[in-house]
């Protein structure tokens, strides 16, 4: 019932420098269609231009590839810790603490802790407590202070420890009057702590569910105020006075509360779901929350019975949401969570133990994995890329899964049209044309560019990417790179203008990423002229150099001249001996190549300048 969570890795894209030509801008060009496990996102602000530096890129900030975190979860076979007492039968939660794993749970109650990603555990002394049954329901760890609290015995009761040692617990504390489970600890600031506590059986709950508080560092607690629910399950701090509790609808109606004196005292907030105000569900079911999370200015509230609500008003009014229903109304939603991309929500529940994933902030839930177990709770980041879950089952007990160090997702762009750029269609000239990339692509880590045309932006004539092949394949390789030229890639089709790459990249070390500085295409074979519509008088014209070409005519003195479209002469030389030494450094295009003598005119020659 804590809140922790996962996340997912998200996106920033690729930077050039602009140069004198800025044509058409494409809206928004880069677009991640799909990682492995995951929707789109548009990539904002980004530009695609025809430049005169022969190129057509991307302009914005370095783009990071990331992973796909929730897809790959495996047992961490390392847990439970062979030092635990009877072993751990059941995870109740999981603490990050910079380099530091903790974990809690029982029915031995158990708290341990690893350095090396759950490589080795090492476990807390025995708790002060009757080890018959007995469970760690909730932990804190704050300034280098571990605090406990949970129930133990065959009658539940109630306890909080804490330990500065990582090993033993302080005893000389005394423990809140008639609680029968301790379910969330709450560190309000300095030495002053709240506690949630009642009773989530129904045959034996005695309704005293209370907050308690301590401004003693735990020493000694007091009732905040005489609620009279059967439990508290959770409490949540938005503010230094602003606290809300969540528990049962048994007695006053509606499962949450809120504070605004620091716990002092308690009110309902606004109605949570007209369904239960009966104080019972239509099947005669109690209503109770079981956890709340603050994520992106909401307050999230998750129910016993499979259902998922938020306010963004303090609780005066309430959303439902899993509107298509995905989480089973048998299941309790035991965790909310998000980590570093707060557009992206999971959702851990019991009954069965499916870990859920929103992107639309809760409205609708899908898969993102299902571990194995009868509940699941408790998930943290342990490391980039690296998030862990707790999960139970009756057969195997307590387990800790972890996603898979090894990476896997691909990034597509949008298509984007090649041709429109300049007069001269680069789609007709594939052969001069190729595509490079600046990358930064670690040790462990490898990189596939793959590219491909249509005749639409819809790309319903390309080669599907599951048969297209690999432009570029890179392995701990940092630098520039480029292929071949796109004329000999078979999914790139002489005049198909729409024009699209896909990034495959992997990882085998969690603490690696791959990156991509830029991305563009550029003409690798200089300047070309293509000659159209000869005049009677001969011209030929030969390649000298990236931009010198010399002319030869049967005038043996005149002068050369190069007209644009507009008629604008833009260049001559002169003619020595039938020769003429043209440096043809304008712009793509088509141009007239004009002979005159010393006295007149003498013919032409229509030529097309590519980039």
């Amino acid at each position: 019932m804590k809140k922790n969570l996962l996340f997912l890795a998200l996106i920033a894209l690729v930077g050039a420098s602009l140069f004198a030509y800025e044509g058409p801008n494409v809206p928004t060009p880069f677009k991640q269609l799909s990682w492995v496990g995951g929707d789109g996102q548009l990539l904002a602000g980004d530009n695609t231009m025809f430049f005169e530096s022969e190129r057509i890129l991307t302009d914005a900030i370095p783009l990071t590839l990331d992973y796909i975190e929730d897809t790959n979860f495996a047992v961490m076979a390392s847990y439970p810790p062979a030092a635990a007492p009877g072993g751990v039968l059941v995870v109740n939660g999981l603490i990050t603490n910079g380099d530091t794993t903790f974990a809690y749970g029982g029915h031995r109650a158990n708290v341990s802790y690893t350095y090396n990603l759950g490589t080795n555990w090492t476990t807390y002394d025995t708790l002060p407590v009757n080890q018959t049954v007995c469970e760690v329901l909730d932990a804190e760890y704050i300034d280098g202070v571990m605090y406990a609290g949970g129930y133990f015995g065959g009658m539940a009761m109630g306890f909080v420890y804490k330990s500065s040692d990582k090993k033993t617990w302080v005893t000389a504390m005394e423990q809140p009057v008639g609680v029968s489970k301790v379910f969330d600890i709450l560190h309000v600031g300095g030495d002053t702590f709240l506690l949630a506590t009642g009773d989530d059986n129904v045959t034996s709950m005695d309704f005293d569910g209370a907050v308690f508080r301590s401004f003693d560092n735990c020493s000694t607690w007091t009732e905040a105020d005489t609620i009279g629910y059967a439990l508290i399950n959770d409490l949540l701090r938005i503010s230094n006075d602003t606290i809300f509790a969540c528990g049962d609808n048994l007695i006053s109606g509606q499962p949450v509360m809120i504070s605004t004196d620091g716990g002092d005292t308690w009110a309902p907030t606004g109605t949570v779901d007209p369904l239960y105000d009966s104080l019972l569900a239509t099947d005669g079911t109690p209503f109770a929350m079981l956890n709340m999370s603050l994520i992106n200015g909401f307050i999230y509230a998750g129910s016993w019975t499979g259902e998922l609500y938020r306010t963004d008003d303090m609780g005066t009014t309430w959303e439902k949401l899993d509107t298509t229903n995905a989480i089973s109304d048998t299941s309790e939603v035991l965790g909310i969570y998000s980590f570093d991309d707060n557009s992206v929500i999971y959702v851990a529940t019991s009954y069965p133990g499916i870990l859920y994933k929103s992107t639309d902030g809760g409205y609708t839930m899908e898969y993102a994995d299902e571990i194995p177990g009868n509940r699941i709770e408790g998930m943290t980041k342990i490391g980039p890329h690296t998030f862990a879950i707790g999960a139970t089952t009756d057969a195997t007990g307590g387990k800790i899964y972890v996603d898979s160090y090894f990476k896997s997702g691909y990034l597509v762009s949008s298509a984007f049209n090649i041709d429109q750029y300049d007069a001269i269609k680069v789609s007709d000239w594939f052969q001069h044309y190729k595509v490079f990339a600046g990358v930064a692509n670690p040790r462990f880590s490898s990189l596939i560019i793959k590219v491909r045309t249509a005749s639409d932006s819809l790309m319903s004539d390309a080669v599907a990417w599951t048969t297209c092949p690999n432009y570029v394949s890179l392995t701990n390789f940092t630098g520039i790179t480029g292929g071949k030229t796109l004329d000999s890639i078979s999914s790139v089709v002489a005049g198909q203008s729409y024009f699209q790459y896909r990034f495959d990249l992997g990882s085998s070390k969690y603490e690696l990423t791959t990156q991509v500085d830029s991305i563009w295409m550029q003409k690798v074979s200089g300047v070309e002229i293509l000659n159209s519509k000869p005049s009677a008088t001969e011209l030929e014209i030969t390649k000298l150099s990236a931009v010198k070409y010399l002319v030869s005519t049967a005038t043996k003195t005149g002068s050369v001249k190069v007209f644009d479209m507009a008629g604008r002469m833009v260049m001559k030389s002169p003619v020595s001996n039938g020769k003429a030494t043209l440096v043809l450094d304008i712009p793509a295009g088509k141009y007239s190549i004009r002979v005159y003598d010393d006295k007149n005119f003498i013919g032409d020659k229509q030529i097309t300048v590519i980039k």
